[in-house]
């Protein structure tokens, strides 16, 4: 099952299903990490970023925490904007940066979209910490569950050392909206 991380939450809260693998702004101890994935805004090479006074921005939905950051940033920096598209769909996000209709926050986990570019500080976007993958379970689990996720943090990835340093320099930004600069 794919759904985005409130619902999946939501889900094991109520016990309907026994493991889930969420995303979360740090390592919240909530779960087990997994691995992290440095995040930015991106944009298609040939985006003019100066020809929009309200700047077209593509979302995940609410409830993502991309979008909220993604918000809170825009609004943080003064900047006028408006939403073309909210989708759970990675590949319409993709579709909308590289056709140069928004841009977008994504993870940089296997590089971006050919035709496309990182924004960047000196752009006037800012940095975004990494994003962590947590897996969660319910409290009341079977021994199966307990197998799987044991052999799956076994073969998990390790969290980078950068992970710790970029949260706390750039989580004021991202939980109330205002720069801590």
């Amino acid at each position: 099952m794919c759904d985005s991380t409130p619902s999946l939450r939501s889900m094991i809260r109520e016990q309907k299903i026994d493991v889930a693998i969420v995303s979360s702004e740090s390592d919240d101890k909530q779960g087990m990490a997994l691995e992290s994935y440095p995040v930015s805004w991106i944009r298609g090479k040939s985006f003019d970023l100066d020809k929009h006074q309200c700047l077209p921005v593509a979302f995940y939905r609410d409830g993502c925490l991309l979008r909220r950051w993604g918000i809170n940033s825009l609004k943080a920096n003064g900047i006028d904007y408006r939403i073309v598209c909210c989708t759970n769909d990675t590949h319409v996000l993709n579709l909308m940066v590289t056709r140069r209709i928004a841009i977008s926050v994504q993870t940089i986990n296997s590089g971006i979209p050919g035709n496309c570019v990182r924004l960047l500080p000196e752009d006037g976007f800012p940095a975004f910490p990494p994003i962590c993958n947590l897996m969660i379970r319910t409290p009341e689990h079977s021994s199966l569950v307990d197998l799987f996720c044991n052999h799956v943090n076994k073969y998990r990835l390790t969290l980078p050392s950068y992970f710790d340093d970029a949260v706390l320099r750039t989580k004021a930004i991202f939980h109330d909206g205002t720069s801590t600069r």
